[in-house]
């Protein structure tokens, strides 16, 4: 876990952002496009591709969706376990 958990917020909110916008890229489409084929305005695109705060959860997945991405949980314990796990031989 980050220590500063705020941080760590930002973070997985740029990620995420970069994620969208690498598959916009990949599918060859235009902010103004994706923005038409979601429903949401070029601005909503513009700022979830930079990971602003505070941008409408529910609106950000239905953007991912239409490019065909998702999002999947899974706890801190779980993936602390798995960044220290020790290969299998």
């Amino acid at each position: 876990m980050p220590a500063d958990p705020i941080l760590g917020v930002k973070t997985t909110l740029e990620a995420l952002g970069k994620s969208v916008r690498q598959r916009r890229r990949g599918l060859g489409l235009t902010q103004a496009e994706l923005a038409g084929l979601s429903g949401v305005g070029v601005r909503f695109v513009s700022e979830l591709e930079s990971g602003k705060p505070g941008i409408e959860f529910g609106r950000a997945v239905h953007v991912m969706r239409q490019l065909g991405l998702e999002i999947t949980l899974r706890s801190r314990e779980l993936a602390s376990d798995e960044q220290h796990a020790s290969p299998r031989t």
